[in-house]
């Protein structure tokens, strides 16, 4: 498992081979029409993975290194200015990484569920790739610039787009993502699309304690309710669901992590956190009311105890970067917690809503610092 971008690039260089997600190439294309359908060739892709363009690399992985580095504005400004159909751009990233004493750069193509991706109209100045066809990746591959990619390929490209063959909470999940479509009733929500597809409420309790993650509502008091994701009236996922600020906000509980912070794990920090792509997160947004100003504030004071991660893996190095630094944070958690840092209505929660605040703090930092 790769904690970091570095150690991924690194790994598909030492392969010395190209792969069905990642490709090299020594220098920048110098026709920037190659570049345009080598994108669309990785974005339309089956599987579910970012694509990699490694640039500064030779055919068997050997490290050149360049010279010439290519601007991110430049290629995503180029890609706007091209007609693609139902005006789905791909979403590209690059990356500037140092690896052997010499700079590689790496174009990221970000998977996307809005395959395929193909031109609409012919630009002027790109006249080489054809409006209507469905350029793709297949193993080391690309579609040539002058064919089209093959029924069965492009067959299983808008089965992706409309989940067709994805396991049910898979298919929950990207039904989630579209909140449009989804219509509530008493005892819970559908899809108007997809009506063998809904979330069911259960039994309302009452008599449990708060959580800390309450502690800076105006009413700290809070209510638990299950929710169930069935189809066609089966039980596929459970939800536990947290009522707050008297019923002004509505969320499922996050999830719980754990920092350990001696080898034996008997030593640790805690904290609560949503990470986006999961079923938890597209849930989480899905509840929130945002045409209430009630739940708009409310969200606001529990999303300030409540970590966000932009996938697994930035979790993990974050992680990783909280035990290297532990002596220097846990320092200053127990400096706020004795100097009553933090706003908290409880001294039940201080120890918990100040350790939440700190880690939020130390998070903001470390993506700024990336």
């Amino acid at each position: 498992m790769y904690t970091n971008y570095q150690e991924l690039i690194q790994d598909l260089i030492s392969r010395g081979y190209e792969g069905d997600y990642w490709d090299y190439k020594e220098e920048w294309h110098s026709d920037n029409e190659k570049l345009i359908h080598d994108i669309l060739c990785f974005s339309n892709t089956s599987h579910d993975r970012d694509c990699y363009l490694i640039v500064g690399v030779s055919d068997n992985g050997d490290i050149k290194g360049i010279n010439n580095r290519k601007k991110q504005a430049d290629v995503v400004d180029m890609l706007r200015s091209i007609q693609f159909a139902g005006d789905s751009v791909p979403n590209i990233e690059i990356m500037n990484l140092r690896i052997e004493e010499k700079d590689v750069d790496v174009l990221i193509i970000k998977n996307s569920d809005n395959v395929p991706f193909y031109i609409k109209k012919r630009n002027k100045k790109f006249n080489k790739i054809q409006e209507g066809y469905i350029y793709t990746r297949t193993g080391d591959s690309n579609t040539p610039i002058n064919q089209n990619s093959n029924y069965n390929v492009i067959e299983s490209l808008w089965k992706k787009r409309i989940g067709i063959d994805k396991p049910v909470k898979e298919k929950i999940l990207k039904l989630l993502a579209d909140k449009v479509n989804w219509e509530g009733n008493i005892e819970g929500y559908y899809h108007t699309l997809y009506p063998e597809y809904n979330l069911l409420f259960g039994e309302y309790e009452r008599d449990r304690s708060p959580m800390f993650y309450s502690a800076l509502q105006t009413d700290t008091i809070m209510s638990y309710e299950p929710l169930y994701a069935c189809y066609n009236g089966m039980k596929v996922h459970e939800f536990e669901l947290a009522i707050l600020d008297g019923g002004r906000y509505l969320t499922n509980i996050p999830e719980r992590g754990f920092i350990y912070l001696d080898e034996y794990h008997q030593k640790y920090i805690h904290y609560r956190f949503f990470t986006k792509g999961t079923i938890e997160y597209n849930l989480h947004r899905f509840l929130f009311n945002e045409e209430s100003d009630d739940a708009i504030i409310a969200k606001r004071e529990f999303s300030k105890l409540i970590l966000y991660f932009d996938s697994f893996h930035e979790k993990q190095s974050f992680e990783n970067h909280v035990y290297i630094f532990r002596e220097e944070i846990i320092k200053e958690i127990n400096d706020w917690t004795e100097n009553g840092k933090g706003y908290y209505k409880d001294d039940e929660f201080k120890e918990d809503v100040i350790t939440s605040l700190k880690l939020k703090e130390v998070l903001s930092r470390w993506k700024n610092d990336f």
